[in-house]
């Protein structure tokens, strides 16, 4: 009777393991079949090149769809896709790999673009039958800046044309007052020439009338019989 009992217990005891582990189980989050990533946008300078790394596999794909219409070029392998472009344009790219089991791995995600030595590097590390990756990539020319060279060349080029300027301002203001000493000069002659008509005038009067007066008034001699 008491090995019954035991045995009863024991049973017991296994089927309230059994229930609880599988409660476990099932209140545990699965991983994911396939494991989704969405990033943000990314805003590069062009040349510009998106490389994803990941363990080996047969199955992969990358697709890309662009609103300008503008060149790109993609290159898959079964460790590896890139996607590069020239072009400013805004890029809608995804990613896709597959694997039959499950695979614990570590996925890199490496941006490179112009400007920058080194790339922008995300690692993602996942346990799961294959991952999408999807980004959209906004490309753009980049800044250019001038060098010593140009902006001596730009000083040069300023300061010489303000020389002109005020060469070309002085100019005329010695025109100018050469126009108003020659004006001067004129007046000047013109009042001299006036002077001395009137001064002539006056003289020939004077004389005119001496001659009148001495013809009205002749001046007797003082000498008598």
């Amino acid at each position: 009777m008491n090995k019954k009992a035991a045995m009863l217990i024991l049973l017991l005891c296994l089927s309230c393991f059994s229930t609880a582990l599988v409660n476990a189980q099932l209140l545990s989050p699965a991983a994911p079949s396939i494991y989704p990533v969405s990033f943000p946008n990314f805003d590069m300078y062009a040349p510009a090149e998106i490389v994803v790394t990941y363990t080996y596999t047969q199955s992969y794909q990358v697709t890309v769809s662009d609103f300008g219409q503008t060149l790109h070029q993609e290159i898959s392998t079964p460790t590896s896709m890139t996607f590069n472009t020239t072009a400013d344009d805004v890029y809608n790219i995804t990613f896709t790999v597959n694997y039959d089991v499950y695979v614990n791995q570590t996925v890199t995600v490496s941006l490179f673009e112009t400007g920058l030595g080194v790339a922008k590097t995300m690692e993602l590390g996942m346990d799961s039958k294959g991952f999408i990756i999807n980004m959209i990539v906004s490309t753009s020319t980049p800044p250019t800046f001038p060098n010593a060279n140009q902006i001596a060349e730009q000083i040069s080029a300023l300061f010489t044309n303000q020389v002109n300027v005020m060469q070309s301002s002085n100019n005329n203001v010695i025109n100018s007052i050469m126009t108003a000493v020659v004006f001067a000069c004129a007046l000047s002659a013109i009042a001299i020439g006036v002077t001395v008509g009137a001064l002539l005038l006056f003289m020939r009067g004077a004389v005119k009338k001496a001659k009148i007066d001495s013809l009205l008034h002749p001046q007797k001699d003082g000498g008598g019989g």
